[in-house]
């Protein structure tokens, strides 16, 4: 049985047990491809975002912000001890926190 996990890859997972209204999984790790988050690519890449992580807060406030599944965005600068990332997207450029540049999953063009 193949299941959706999240980060995007997909991995075998198995019912362990099952009640009314409980399902308890088992997943077993087999060839998941690694999505990259924000927090960590470094300045200059461009990526396309794949999937927004988080509570449904979390990804209102990201995609009010214009960075939704399928946009292109390019990394314009880091800043040191922690700071905010600034992103551009669609020709805006845009500071994030580290904690919400790990929401964003980015992958290849």
């Amino acid at each position: 049985m193949f299941g959706r996990v999240e980060g995007g890859g997909f991995s075998k997972f198995s019912i362990v047990n099952k009640t009314k209204s409980f399902y308890k999984f088992r997943i077993t790790y087999s060839s998941v491809k690694r999505e990259i988050t924000l927090a960590e690519i470094q300045t200059g890449e461009v990526k396309r975002v794949k999937a927004v992580l988080g509570g449904r807060g979390i990804q209102n406030n990201i995609r009010s912000m214009g960075i939704r599944e399928g946009k292109v965005l390019r990394v314009v600068t880091r800043q040191p001890m922690r700071g905010p990332i600034i992103v551009e997207i669609d020709g805006m450029r845009i500071a994030i926190g580290r904690g919400m540049a790990k929401k964003i999953l980015l992958g290849d063009l």
